[in-house]
């Protein structure tokens, strides 16, 4: 996952979030 403006915790977020 790579956004502009994006943290490392919301990435973590996201991908974690889309795998449960």
């Amino acid at each position: 996952v790579e956004q502009v403006g994006m943290t490392e915790d919301q990435v973590y977020d996201v991908v974690y979030g889309a795998a449960e």
